[in-house]
């Protein structure tokens, strides 16, 4: 058991709350998401290997929470949101892109 499990434990014990901060890669092989299958592997074609993606906040079978995908790399889905979401024009990206305000 780790320092930062051990200070974990101790708190709880003493009903303060207490939590432990971790990288996301060290939950992975926690029995409390294992136990409740709550990681999805998704294919990430940039690192050529999947990724443990969360299912969601909660299970259930008739909703079907699953990850959509991959998440979007930077800028990925711009273009997209500023002219079918914002209803910006070709002109006003380009402006966009000519001051340095998007890629």
């Amino acid at each position: 058991m780790s320092d930062a499990e051990e200070c974990f434990r101790r708190a709880q014990t003493a009903g303060i709350s207490w939590a432990m901060i971790r990288a996301a890669e060290e939950n992975y092989a926690l029995p409390h998401y294992t136990q409740r299958d709550y990681w999805r592997h998704i294919e990430h074609p940039h690192i050529g290997r999947a990724i443990p993606y969360p299912r969601g906040p909660f299970t259930c079978d008739a909703l079907h929470i699953e990850p959509r995908g991959r998440a979007p790399h930077l800028g990925e889905h711009t273009r997209h949101v500023l002219t079918h979401d914002l209803g910006l024009t070709e002109q006003a990206i380009a402006a966009l892109t000519a001051a340095g305000a998007i890629k």
